[in-house]
């Protein structure tokens, strides 16, 4: 009996097992089909649940379905998501109105500006500051009045910065001229009717005077022939003017 060569029987049953897996592969291409492409699902429907907790809102995003809990979120329950600052603004912040962190001195707002912060009105530099210095910047209101006999008056009155009379006493030099800002030039007469005379510099022209306790002076003019003439009342380096037209000379 011939005895079997096994290398040879092997090489046999891998060669056929190797021609039937490619007539397998052959007959399965044979039968398929193109398949037509499927197109992709894009619309998002509102009110699907996609987890647990989680639902998809009617512009595409996904939301809590629950109201959010904790400090510095706020939203849920279908709503976005949002920082909520008034839990993060401590002494000095505060919340703009539109969740924004805004520094606060006393009730004052920062603000950027071109020179660089700006306070906002009705906090510390202007509101408070400015009625703690208002009585430190006076000035002076001068009003003429004519008598219509060749005489008249100036009424003078010292006010603050916001324009209210100073119930203080000052001391004010007062002159008459006629022209405005100009040198005293005297006249028949100008006098102290209100307050005191401090010192005159030139008679009938130029004086010092100190107010009464309202913060007030009044000068008497008399002059030669009807004309306009001009009170200039000086406080703190800084002048004011009034004028008034004598008449009836």
């Amino acid at each position: 009996m011939r005895k079997i060569n096994w290398m040879m029987f092997k090489t046999l049953v891998a060669c056929g097992l190797l021609a039937i897996g490619y007539l397998v592969v052959l007959v399965a291409l044979w039968g398929i089909e193109a398949v037509p492409a499927v197109a992709a699902e894009t619309t998002v429907r509102s009110g699907y649940q996609v987890s647990s907790g989680l639902e998809i809102h009617s512009d595409g995003t996904i939301r809590i379905a629950a109201a959010a809990g904790g400090d510095g979120i706020q939203g849920g329950a279908g709503s976005a998501l949002a920082v909520d600052t008034s839990d993060f603004a401590g002494t000095g912040l505060e919340d703009d109105g539109s969740e924004n962190l805004r520094v606060k001195l006393d009730g004052a707002t920062l603000t950027s500006a071109a020179g660089g912060v700006k306070i906002t009105d009705n906090g510390v530099a202007v509101g408070q500051l400015a009625a703690a210095i208002q009585d430190l910047l006076p000035n002076i209101l001068l009003q003429g009045t004519n008598d219509e006999d060749g005489t008249g008056s100036m009424a003078i009155q010292v006010r603050d910065a916001a324009d209210n009379s100073l119930a203080q006493r000052f001391l004010l030099r007062v002159w008459i001229a006629d022209a405005e800002f100009s040198e005293p030039d005297a006249q028949t007469d100008l006098s102290v009717t209100t307050g005191e005379q401090m010192r005159e510099i030139e008679a009938d022209a130029d004086y010092e005077v100190i107010t009464d306790a309202t913060g007030a002076a009044a000068m008497n003019i008399d002059t030669v022939g009807d004309k306009t003439v001009y009170v200039m009342a000086e406080a703190d380096g800084r002048i004011y003017t009034g004028s008034v037209a004598i008449t009836g000379n």
